[in-house]
């Protein structure tokens, strides 16, 4: 199994103080049943995201990714054999006149082809270690919730919850939100799947604005729900019930052909009658 590999954790949330000297590391698994040794190679990069939709960029400097010259690793590359696992360190020093606020990093594992050359073409497969830093000092909590929506009519697709906040401080903010679904007729409370299902954390990066859309997964494709959204954000909370109807297009075509025959049905019956009616009367 070539270039299957595993790095953990996925997000380090760390807080530091200027002058610190902070040491960390990320676990870096070749799996059991890979078939070949693992080379890698460990890289560090600045983290920012640009839109509400949180595109990543690994490239770009910029003040909130200072903590890159900061930070050294303890090595740059590796080898694993199957079902081995290696601790890749890094030491984070602090300068005393550091910046209060967040600072952000990518620590990347890529995996490196065979120097021989053995093993036909091989692709560069990256995972990321994320690391959101945050600096004492002067930090500013300036969040906003600008949006918390719950949709009242599906006619299609999986029902869809949207939450939209703001970051207008220095520092990023833990953005919680939590869903329950009902049953409207029984009251029963709907167990839901998937990755989102009930409480969902996430962070907000800094002069950011980040839209958070989740899905309501495991519902029937018809029927009546009270859906609650409750939404924790920089100290501040914001919660809506709404009563969803599922309703699949098919169905609302069936309705209203239904209706369309019985009123035709009725129309025609009423005409029948009339023109019985006319008829009786022009014999007199």
């Amino acid at each position: 199994m070539a270039n299957a590999f595993v790095v953990s954790p996925m997000k380090q949330e760390i807080s530091l103080k200027p002058g610190d000297t902070y040491d960390g590391y990320v676990l870096v698994g070749n799996p059991a049943d890979a078939t070949e040794d693992f080379n890698f190679v460990a890289t560090l990069n600045p983290f920012s995201v640009s839109g509400n939709d949180y595109r990543m960029d690994f490239e770009t400097m910029s003040d909130w990714s200072k903590i890159v010259g900061w930070t050294k690793l303890e090595e740059t590359s590796g080898t694993l054999a199957p079902n081995e696992t290696k601790r890749v360190h890094f030491t984070i020093t602090v300068p005393k006149d550091a910046p209060a606020g967040g600072q952000y990093l990518m620590l990347g594992i890529s995996s490196k082809p065979s120097e021989s050359g053995e093993g036909g073409v091989q692709d560069v497969v990256k995972m990321a270690s994320l690391v959101y830093a945050d600096i004492a000092g002067n930090t500013k909590h300036e969040g906003e919730i600008i949006k918390n929506f719950v949709p009242g009519f599906v006619a299609s697709g999986v029902p869809m919850t949207t939450v939209e906040v703001s970051n207008n401080g220095n520092v990023h903010e833990k953005l919680t939100t939590n869903l329950t679904v009902k049953n409207v007729f029984s009251g029963e409370k709907i167990s839901l799947t998937g990755e989102d299902k009930d409480s969902y954390d996430s962070l907000v990066m800094p002069e950011s604005t980040r839209v958070i859309t989740r899905n309501i997964d495991g519902l029937p494709s018809l029927g009546i729900f009270e859906v609650t959204q409750q939404v924790n954000y920089s100290g501040k909370d914001s919660n809506i019930t709404t009563i969803m109807v599922i309703c699949p297009i098919w169905f609302i075509v069936l309705v209203v052909v239904l209706i369309a025959s019985i009123i035709a049905t009725v129309c025609f019956t009423i005409h029948s009658k009339r023109k019985k009616s006319g008829g009786g009367l022009g014999k007199f």
